[in-house]
């Protein structure tokens, strides 16, 4: 894992809003299914074969497509969040209840299916 993370492979851009973090996830989510087809762990898993040596690879290269992009979206949101103009005093702990309040909100990020997502995201 740590070679694959040393490649110097550009990861993707870092989005400016949440709809470009958005699409960054589904992008992901692309590549991944398009590099370890889920039919392919399917069948793999039936036929009782050893995932780890079938999928090594493909799963250490989507694990780090997956790090670079989760870097790239927290890069974004410090960057539009001025994070470098920041005083460490205001670098604080926020109280778990008041987190919780945002995550318990099914309007903060709506969840939404596949099927339904590509008009949001357009």
């Amino acid at each position: 894992m740590k070679t694959e993370l040393a490649r110097d492979v550009a990861g993707p851009k870092s989005p400016s809003s949440g709809k470009q973090a958005a699409v960054a996830v589904v992008g992901l989510m692309k590549r991944t299914f398009k590099a370890i087809k889920p039919v392919d762990i399917i069948d793999a898993f039936v036929q009782e074969r050893d995932l780890w040596e079938l999928f090594r690879d493909q799963t250490v290269a989507v694990i780090a497509d997956g790090v670079r992009t989760l870097a790239a979206i927290w890069r974004g949101a410090w960057n539009k969040g001025n994070g470098n103009q920041m005083d460490n005093s205001q670098l604080v702990t926020v109280q778990t209840k008041a987190l919780m309040k945002l995550y318990e909100d099914i309007r903060f990020v709506p969840s939404l299916r596949l099927k339904d997502i590509k008009q949001v995201l357009q």
